[in-house]
């Protein structure tokens, strides 16, 4: 249900306001996908369209399942998209040659949602990252959590004098703890990826990282993750360390630690 009506309205931010229409919009792109089957019926012209559909989705799942393709649900259906896209278009024109008021009424509702679905507003770390480098002191360590990573090395790159010469992928060595000289940089550490950690062992794992530039102080940069998870670590610190300074924006944030 969430990857076909994700192309319509895209992330919910607040699932009790906008549940119905993404319910609608589940029920729109499901029709539309049924009459694009229902056209196999009366010419294979575009069946290799639809098998391919869904023989990529049975594999895609499959694969998430066991574990092979590591990521979730949205990813599937971004990657899908193209032949989404095209499947739900055989549909419409289907619908249209068999019963014209519904294929118009389908492709209006759907344009609809589409153009009234609220936007995700976008991490604004670009805000973070100035107000950090205008308060930091360089003999503070910061660590950068696993989401934050790519972005926060890109407007560190735009506002300061750095190393533009790096790998396309160079976090994903950071991430998984290569001991590159990137990833621990001007005593900024690129945190590796602890996302299936417990709140207690990602705060051992920055705590070891920091301290051994610093044990009384240090910055933690957070993007790209769940609140939930965030304010999960956050917890984790209230016993030893205390916010000294805080920085927020839309999706993206910085905290100066104190022991306490």
């Amino acid at each position: 249900k969430y990857l076909l009506a994700y192309h319509l309205t895209g992330y919910i931010a607040d699932p009790i306001l906008w549940a119905n229409l993404q319910l609608v919009a589940y029920g729109l792109v499901l029709l539309s996908l049924l009459f694009s089957l229902l056209s196999l019926l009366k010419s294979w012209k575009h069946a290799y369209v639809i098998v391919w559909l869904l023989s990529s989705w049975v594999v895609y799942y499959g694969a998430g399942r066991l574990g092979a393709y590591p990521y979730g649900g949205t990813r599937h259906a971004l990657i899908l998209t193209p032949l989404l896209i095209l499947s739900v278009s055989i549909g419409l024109t289907t619908m249209w040659r068999m019963w014209r008021v519904l294929g118009l009424i389908v492709l209006i509702s759907i344009a609809a949602i589409a153009l009234i679905s609220p936007r995700e507003e976008p991490e604004d770390l670009r805000t973070v990252v100035g107000q950090y480098l205008a308060k930091r002191q360089e003999e503070i360590p910061t660590y950068v959590y696993y989401g934050a990573v790519p972005g926060f090395r890109y407007q560190l790159q735009l506002k300061s004098e750095m190393e533009k010469d790096l790998p396309a992928v160079w976090y994903r060595e950071c991430w998984a703890e290569k001991s590159k000289s990137y990833c621990a940089e001007n005593n900024i550490f690129y945190g590796r990826w602890i996302r299936q950690l417990p709140p207690d062992e990602k705060f051992n794992e920055i705590i070891s990282t920091v301290t051994s530039s610093s044990e009384t102080e240090f910055w933690i940069i957070f993007s790209r993750t769940s609140l939930a998870e965030q304010n999960g670590v956050l917890d984790a610190f209230k016993e030893t360390y205390a916010p000294f300074d805080v920085i927020e924006a839309t999706g993206a944030s910085a905290y100066l630690f104190r022991k306490r």
